[in-house]
């Protein structure tokens, strides 16, 4: 089978773990033995492809905050055309969609019109950027399937696969999907184990990009009243300079410059995550997932995060961390509290981290789960 992955970035570069899932699912498409193409966006699209599959850079981005609409309207134009081109020539028997954010509707749009086969694998709620609710969104809309200038702009989010349960209502509801399949991420399994029954003091860790969204300002906060306690935290991600200022003032104004440390975008994390001992994930967004709490889990962290939408699907509280609302600071506080100073107990929950991930989120289990999806929606046209 011949098989054309579209998304807006391709590793090596990515934002987080929608785009490194990506290539992990392109991987194991290609060891079945399947034919593979990657078409996403333009980004470094001139730098060298070490994939053992092609990988074109050539699709455009529109600009989401300019008012510019002939801008948006010649980026979905050229995006149609360039999928177009790679499905006469690459001729795919099945398209798989990852995170469309970015390169506009119009590579669906194309292979709409083929007809083929296809599924969205949605890690995250892109499909909100494209279509607002209300009088001026759904008058956009439909300006755009009449107006000769633009080309068309319906979409069916159908088939799709969803990462946790959340999802599921949201993509009925307002897309309309009607087959909505479970699986969630998963990572390679390690045969190792911890132990952290004599910890002096607890090494924390906080890995995303830095975005307000993501919660470090609060955790830092909650962390500022439990100095009393012996725990350093380390960060790993970057963002804006406005907010890394802002991170920065906040480390300062509460004498924290001796425990956390800033060590900016490292990736391959997997040393961080053998030298800590709990992973930080206060995510005031609406997660899909939460690839990072597994990842976490996998070298045994237990994990304290949000009790919504995918991270509530991952950790169960009180066995493999703790989980807080969002808003409620004196939950972050007690239950941080409790794992930094029980090591019994943190001791106990990094084994059910282990176990858990074993059961539940082995790779090649749930590339496994993807592959026969689609080959039973490819047999079935």
């Amino acid at each position: 089978m011949k098989i054309l992955m579209i998304t807006n970035l391709f590793p090596p570069h990515f934002i987080g773990g929608y785009e490194l899932s990506c290539q992990e699912v392109t991987n194991y498409f290609h060891e079945q033995g399947e034919e593979l193409f990657v078409l996403c966006g333009d980004y470094k699209k001139d730098e060298e492809v070490s994939a053992p599959y092609p990988v074109s850079r050539k699709l455009q981005y529109i600009d989401y905050l300019g008012d510019d609409y002939w801008q948006k309207s010649r980026v979905e134009k050229y995006n149609y055309a360039l999928t177009t081109q790679i499905l006469e020539e690459f001729q795919p028997d099945f398209v798989y969609f990852f995170n469309q954010q970015y390169i506009t509707l119009a590579p669906y749009w194309a292979v709409s019109k083929k007809k083929l086969p296809h599924i969205f694998d949605i890690g995250d709620m892109w499909p909100d950027k494209y279509y607002r609710d209300g009088f001026k969104g759904k008058s956009k809309a439909f300006a755009k399937r009449i107006l000769p200038n633009f080309i068309e702009a319906k979409m069916e989010i159908d088939p799709v696969i969803i990462l946790s349960e959340w999802m599921r209502p949201f993509l009925k509801n307002k897309f309309h999907a009607k087959s909505i399949t479970c699986i969630p991420r998963g990572v390679q399994i390690k045969d190792i184990t911890r132990d952290f029954s004599k910890l002096d003091s607890v090494k924390l860790m906080f890995s995303s990009r830095l975005d307000p969204v993501k919660g470090l300002h609060v955790i830092i906060g909650v962390l500022a009243n439990l100095q009393d306690l012996k725990w350093t935290l380390d960060v790993y991600g970057s963002g804006s300079d406005e907010y890394v200022a802002q991170i920065n003032k906040l480390i300062d104004d509460n004498n924290l410059n001796d425990r956390i440390t800033l060590n900016g975008k490292v990736y391959p994390l997997d040393e961080a995550y053998k030298s800590h001992h709990v992973c930080l994930f206060p995510t005031l967004g609406d997660e899909g997932f939460g690839r990072v709490a597994i990842e976490a889990m996998s070298f045994g962290l237990p994990v304290l995060t949000v009790n919504k939408f995918g991270p509530n699907d991952v950790v169960e509280h009180g066995y493999t961390g703790f989980k807080c609302p969002k808003e409620d600071l004196s939950c972050w506080e007690k239950h941080l509290r409790i794992l930094l100073s029980d090591r019994e107990l943190l001791n106990q929950m990094s084994k059910n981290a282990l176990k858990t991930i074993k059961e539940e989120y082995d790779i090649n289990v749930t590339s496994q789960k993807r592959y026969v999806l689609i080959k039973e929606i490819y047999n079935s046209k």
